[in-house]
């Protein structure tokens, strides 16, 4: 899988439509809601569980990294081990973006980028929707073994 799994997940990096109480140039829920329910989102939201995730490393230096998602219609959960950088990263400095795109030439080409703040939540066991952005992704025979290797991992 690519990282060294523990007995417990970082969970839920949940950004997107939460309000953001700072004096700044925010969207306000009702437009991040409309311009997250267009028909262009929605496809780049339900057809993939692949984004690059960014964030501002414990060197204070930016990184960008691959990440899995899934899109509760609320907010973007994100999977990892409690281990990964992300994790301390986040918890210190929880400023963020996403960029979800698709296409492989300029007519098909499409872009989502959202930005607001992460939170970190440590769970035990697998997180429910890390299983379902993997079910987006791969077939019913693969899914099947993903999740029982997965599951395997944990009593």
């Amino acid at each position: 899988m690519g990282l060294s799994w523990d007995d417990r997940r970082a969970r839920s990096y949940a950004f997107g439509n939460r309000q953001d109480n700072r004096q700044e140039n925010t969207m306000e829920r009702q437009q991040i809601d409309d311009e997250l329910s267009r028909t262009g989102a929605q496809e780049l939201l339900g057809s993939t569980s692949a984004a690059h995730l960014a964030y501002i490393g414990k060197d204070e230096t930016p990184r960008v990294v691959p990440v899995g998602f899934f899109w509760t219609g609320n907010q973007f959960d994100i999977s990892t081990a409690t281990t990964s950088p992300k994790v301390k990263a986040l918890s210190a400095r929880p400023a963020v973006a996403l960029a979800i795109d698709a296409g492989d030439t300029p007519n098909q080409a499409r872009a989502l980028s959202i930005r607001g703040r992460a939170s970190v939540e440590i769970v035990d066991g697998v997180v429910e929707e890390y299983l379902a952005a993997a079910r987006k992704a791969m077939d019913a025979e693969a899914v099947a073994e993903f999740e029982r290797n997965v599951r395997g991992m944990y009593d």
